[in-house]
């Protein structure tokens, strides 16, 4: 009876022990050859299409072998809402971290930006059920610039066979040069990289905070602008998954002097200043048909304005008179000082100056230094006759401050160090805030144009 139950409840046991793992099997693959499979790319949470679906096709070439899938995704240009790019990086899990998928066929080109983008990206893992975790870049401006969450599902119970050619000659698709020159671009800008720069960065281009662009606009005295941060970044290999919502810390920088910058042509005729701190570096424009051309250092924070040769100062310039502008105050300082020599030297003439003032003010004078001077002062004016100080209540007031000076020190001490507390977090905390509050603003104001082009069809 023992070895009864004992073998009742190890097939429990194993059943429950399969069912808790059943997720952890492979996907139900089609047997080995080449395949069309259904894609669609999902938001990173919600059952839904991502906003950057419409840049997959709806259909991928696959290859299966012995349980691993090489999937190669086709790109195509998304449209909407006056927004046109494409994917430009596909990172996927596999291995407990976000591998790099290989770009091939440099050919997708945008409208009206120098430079081409992938058309395909291969990711070769083994399956498992369920969506797979991506991170894709489709470089749009007000989300960051940056790569972003999502997932991707992929229908196998949909796959057909397909013939083996079309896939042996993607397979020969050359993907990003190592060391030649090419053409960058991102969010409507683009950028030259000279050969031997590898690894290839990756270009990043994210709107100006919109408080620091009508600050520019207000110092520049337009009623618009354009402004960008453009920067480089050495390109990510492996991303664990506690990463994904600090890519920023966990990318490094990639600087580049004198680099070559393509901008879109938002004016007929306009001026590219580069912000270096409180300073303000007017940049030489070149025009190159639908973009302006700039050289200039990177990263680096750009704001473009309409009309040409702007001779508003750099905002770090100083705002002091020249030496016209000294000489007058020095005469203005001299004619003061004149004055109150004059008045020095001849008290009863100011004291007659005065007198007629008064009367000349009348009734609604009077009545006014009544209200603005205190009643003590009023009252003494008023009976001419002076005061005598009290000795003892000046020794007393001098004792009495002299008690309470430390303590009146100790706490204006106090008070600025928290102040100073307060502008220091202030300070590190705000940037973040406000780009989180642009980002927002920017994301409802694209969820808005993608419902609006929903409702149209």
């Amino acid at each position: 009876m023992a070895v009864y139950w004992f073998k009742r409840w190890a097939l429990v046991l194993v059943v429950v022990c399969g069912l808790g793992l059943s997720p952890l099997q492979a996907a139900d693959l089609p047997a080995d050859g080449c395949y069309r499979v259904p894609v669609t790319l999902l938001h990173a949470e919600k059952d839904k299409p991502s906003m950057g679906a419409q840049g997959l096709t709806p259909e991928a070439l696959v290859e299966v072998r012995q349980g691993t899938a090489s999937l190669y995704l086709e790109t195509q240009v998304i449209s909407v809402t006056g927004l046109t790019t494409s994917l430009s990086a596909c990172h996927y899990l596999e291995g407990g971290a976000y591998r790099p998928a290989e770009p091939l066929d440099y050919t997708l080109e945008i409208p009206g930006v120098k430079g081409l983008r992938p058309r395909y990206f291969r990711l070769t893992y083994s399956p498992r059920p369920g969506p797979l975790p991506v991170l894709v870049n489709p470089q749009v401006v007000f989300m960051g610039g940056g790569p972003l969450p999502a997932r991707l599902q992929v229908d196998w119970s949909g796959a057909r066979a397909v013939d083996s050619g079309a896939l042996e000659a993607l397979a020969k698709a050359e993907g990003a040069p190592s060391a030649g020159p090419m053409t960058l671009s991102a969010s409507g800008l683009s950028l030259d990289v000279p050969a031997g720069q590898s690894p290839l960065p990756d270009l990043t281009v994210r709107l100006l905070a919109l408080n620091d662009l009508e600050a520019q606009q207000a110092a520049l005295g337009v009623a618009e602008a354009r402004g960008w941060q453009v920067a480089l970044f050495y390109p990510l290999d492996r991303v664990a998954p506690g990463d994904v919502t600090r890519l920023d810390q966990v990318r490094e920088a990639y600087p580049m002097k004198g680099a070559t910058l393509y901008l879109p042509k938002a004016y007929p005729q306009a001026t590219v200043y580069r912000l270096q701190g409180a300073d303000r570096q007017a940049l030489a424009l070149e025009d190159v048909g639908d973009q302006w051309l700039v050289h200039c250092d990177l990263p680096a924070q750009l704001v473009m304005v309409p009309g040409a040769g702007s001779t508003t100062p750099a905002l770090g310039a100083k705002t002091k008179g020249g030496p016209g502008g000294k000489a007058k105050a020095g005469q203005a300082g001299a004619r003061a000082g004149t004055s109150r020599q004059a008045a020095g030297a001849n008290p009863a003439k100011a004291s007659g100056l005065v007198q007629a003032a008064k009367a000349s003010a009348g009734p609604t004078g009077q009545t006014a230094g009544a209200v603005n001077r205190p009643a003590a002062l009023a009252a003494g004016e008023a009976g001419d006759q002076p005061t005598e100080a009290d000795p003892t209540a000046d020794s007393e007031d001098q004792v009495t401050s002299r008690e309470n000076g430390p303590v009146i020190f100790t706490l204006l001490f106090i008070f600025f160090l928290l102040v100073g507390v307060a502008l220091l977090l202030v300070k590190r905390t705000y940037p973040l805030l406000k780009n989180e509050l642009d980002r927002l603003m920017y994301l409802r104001a694209f969820e808005r144009g993608l419902r609006r082009r929903e409702d149209k069809h």
